[in-house]
């Protein structure tokens, strides 16, 4: 990490001008772009316990909790070593089936910690609650799969269940479709694994958002909270895993823009 850096206070929420993200290594073009962006791209490996579709999904492999502080499965331990983050092995293997696969997957949003509780970590969960955070409770495991984190109160979810629990801390939320965003031949894939984050005001989207059916209302609704939107590449979007920002710029030193 740069003198110029710092990681995110709050997971998937950059204040400022994004410098690292952790990306599945089979998003070349995306990736590509990115470091045209000035990105450093941390390639997420495959984990031989996942299924091929999911094997190298970031958000399966690792939990950003908060500033350095990432919960990993031990196969994806000495990826984080040259950015200094104090990577937490979660004592749980990652198993191929469900839930297995989801012992990292949950979204942290402000002071909440939304998660199937049954189905993530204990070391996660007892972690969220040491810090006092809010658990919010949901049965959809994909948790982080399923949303698109906008600011700490709004976001965007192709869950029926997360939509319904978000009412009781969210300013404002959009429901959309499934069945859009590419993951395999024989799955779809979710909102939250086909985006994130790379600055306050900005979503890096994997694949093109116009190749979803409900793109006019998700870019309406960008529109009214002052988002913009950037394709990473040109193909439909597909379901990898998120963008998961790790640094950012420390405000006061940035001297360009995107």
């Amino acid at each position: 990490m740069q003198p110029s850096e710092r990681p995110l206070k709050t997971p998937h929420l950059p204040q400022s001008r994004v410098t690292s993200v952790a990306i599945s290594e089979t998003a070349g073009e995306s990736i590509r772009k990115l470091q045209s962006m000035g990105v450093q791209c941390i390639p997420i490996p495959p984990h031989p316990d996942l299924p091929a579709e999911l094997n190298s999904h970031a958000d399966l492999q690792m939990f950003h909790m908060e500033l350095f502080d990432i919960f990993v499965d031990e196969h994806l331990f000495d990826c984080f070593c040259d950015i200094k983050f104090d990577c937490r092995i979660i004592p749980e293997k990652l198993q191929p089936a469900y839930p297995g696969d989801v012992r990292l997957n949950a979204v942290r949003l402000g002071n909440r910690l939304i998660c199937n509780p049954k189905t993530i970590s204990q070391a996660v969960l007892a972690y969220a609650q040491k810090q006092q955070l809010e658990i919010v409770r949901v049965n959809q495991g994909y948790a982080k799969c399923s949303v698109c984190c906008l600011t700490d109160d709004v976001i965007i979810t192709d869950d029926p269940g997360i939509y319904q629990s978000a009412q009781l801390f969210c300013s404002d939320r959009l429901l959309i479709s499934k069945g859009s965003i590419r993951l395999s031949a024989a799955h779809y894939g979710l909102i939250g694994g086909c985006c994130g984050k790379l600055d306050s005001h900005l979503i890096g989207w994997n694949g093109r958002i116009e190749s979803h059916s409900d793109a006019e209302i998700i870019l309406k609704f960008l529109e009214k909270h002052h988002m913009e939107s950037i394709n990473l590449n040109d193909g439909p979007l597909t379901d990898i895993g998120g963008i998961l920002p790790l640094t950012e710029e420390i405000p006061h030193i940035i001297n360009n823009t995107y």
